[in-house]
Parts: C-alpha cells; structure tokens; sequence
C-alpha cells in the first residue's frame, strides 16, 4: 500500500468521482482507475460501490477511510516539520449566483483546514467594466459575470483588449414567472401589452435589470409603473400570489413552482452566457481553473433542482461537496 492509493481514496471520497478525484490529482483516469484497482486486490475488498448519487464507500470502504484519514493527518505533520508555510490568496469577484458562492465556500473549505496561511476574498459585483479594471490593477484573481449571449463575443474582444481571458461557464434563459392563469401568460404566450399593468418583480441574480426588462419593453412603447428588486427569497412569491405581479429571472425551481401555484414562459430573446473572467498568463491558473469547474460543478447542480424536490437537491448538494 503507498500513500499515493491513499491520497486517491481519500480523493474519490471528496468528490464521488474517479475522474474528478484524478484531476484534482493531477494523474489520468486510467491510472487512478488502475491504481484503485490494484489496491483492493492487496486489501481483498472494494472500497467503493456506483449509486444514483455518485461513487459511494463500501462498509468497509468507510472504515478504511477512518484509518486513511488518519496517515493523511500524520503525513502532513511529517512534511510540515521545519518547511515554511504556503501562502495563499485569490480573490473572486462575482455577480450575485448561488453557484459561484458554493464553489467559493468548496475553496475556503479547502484551504482553511490545511496547513496553508490564506487570504481569499469573495465580492459581489454588477458591472463588467469595473470587474475587469480590478482585474487589471490586481484586486481580484477571477470574475464571473454574465451577459447576453450574443454580446459575449464583443465581451470577449473588449476583454482581449485588456490582456484577459474569459471562458464560458453555461448559460441561462430569463423567464416570466406569475400565478398560473395570469393574463400575463394565459394561452402559453407572453402578453408584453400587459407587463405596464402589473408590478415588475426582479431578481438581484439578473445585473444591469434595466437592460434586460426596461429598455426590452420600451422597444414596444411599454412603461413600468411599479417594479420591486428583490434577492431570492420566499417573500418575492408570496408577493406575486397577493398582488398580481410577475417576476422576470434566472428560471424557478419546479419545486417552488408548484408549492406558490405558479407558472412560467420564456422571455423572448433572453439568452444569458455566464463566464468567466482573468488576466493572461495568471500565477494562480491552477486556482483558476479548480475555481472554474467548481462553478460548472454546482450550476449544474443548482440547474437538476428544477427537477428535484427541496429534500433531494439539499442531499445531492450537500454530497456534491465532498
């Protein structure tokens, strides 16, 4: 048994994925496939099982990550005697998303309970252009931010322009959300005529609102008399239940859907891109990129909830973190 099978074990663990757990690893698939292999043929039982949810510990699988855990502890002490503590800092900057912030509690999690000194710093932004000036003059490693999907391309350009790199990370739709049978939507299609009749509801999730709701509208000589910018909570559907209104946002989850009687439609011409953001060349590029398929990671995640209920997706997220 080597400590490298260990490290692998405990890696599978963390992340309930062969292939995540050699990328963090930075060894292929097939040689963590092998070398998992190998291992249970010396212990002379499988350590882990394929479940809906990912790759689980066996019973004896979970009593020899007990035992793991422990060499991995007294290994780190080993190699920490009389060598300098590591220092790291990354900065994120971020539009207001659930994903990025889950992908940066994963990276705190991470670094805070290793024998590293850190600094890291999560901000939450609006604008693109002041993202990447802080890019630029080194107040933030990375930035997530998000535009319409046929304006990434000059996002892009712009970016280049100041010597950074940006990547995509998914993609989103706006929708329309109110109570089933709401004139707004009643026939499966929108109704723009009436959106200046009913209160606006937007979601701090969507920056730049106006942009996306506002200047849309007024292309068809439609005024919004009353609008509420509101962060994700369960008020904002109440409200829409008692005053008739509508939201414009990133789709809702069925689950919450069905629990406040609501329906949705596809707001017209409202692909979004989400991307990401960072200087050419970056000393931090690993941190970077692990920051990265976090993010894809839990968007991913947070995209099945649509289909899940509330218990299930807590489940599935909280075993997605490892």
């Amino acid at each position: 048994m080597k400590t490298e099978q260990i490290a692998l074990v405990l890696a599978i663990s963390r992340e309930q994925s062969i292939s995540e757990a050699a990328k963090s690893l930075f060894i292929s698939q097939p040689t963590a496939s092998n070398m998992l292999k190998a291992l249970e043929e010396e212990l002379g039982y499988s350590l882990f099982v394929r479940s809906k949810a990912g790759i689980q510990p066996t019973d004896e699988g979970t009593e020899f990550l007990e035992y793991a855990r422990t060499i991995e502890r007294s290994v780190k002490a080993i190699s920490q005697i009389r060598k300098p503590v590591r220092r790291i800092e990354f900065k994120v900057l971020s539009h207001k998303y659930d994903f990025t912030e889950l992908a940066f509690e994963r990276l705190c999690e991470k670094y805070l309970t290793r024998d590293y000194a850190v600094d890291l710093g999560y901000h939450v932004l609006t604008n693109t252009d002041q993202a990447a000036r802080m890019l630029e003059n080194g107040s933030g490693d990375i930035a997530v931010m998000l535009c319409r999907k046929k304006l990434y391309e000059s996002q892009r350009n712009l970016a280049a322009k100041r010597q950074l790199v940006t990547k995509a990370i998914g993609e989103f739709s706006l929708e329309v959300t109110c109570n089933r049978g709401h004139p707004l939507i009643e026939g499966g299609t929108i109704r723009r005529e009436l959106f200046g009749k009913y209160p606006l509801f937007c979601s701090i999730d969507i920056p730049d609102v106006d942009m996306y709701t506002s200047v849309d509208l007024a292309r068809y000589g439609i005024e919004i008399q009353n609008s509420v910018i509101m962060d994700r909570v369960d008020a904002r559907f109440r409200l829409l239940q008692k005053t008739g209104g509508y939201l414009v946002s990133t789709p809702v989850p069925a689950s919450v859907k069905a629990t406040y009687g609501l329906g949705s439609l596809p707001f017209e011409d409202s692909d979004l891109i989400v991307f990401a953001m960072f200087r050419k060349s970056s000393q931090k590029e690993a941190l970077i990129n692990e920051y990265i398929r976090s993010c894809m990671k839990y968007l991913t995640l947070l995209k099945e909830k649509r289909s899940m209920t509330d218990d299930e997706y807590i489940l599935y997220s909280d075993q997605g973190r490892g």
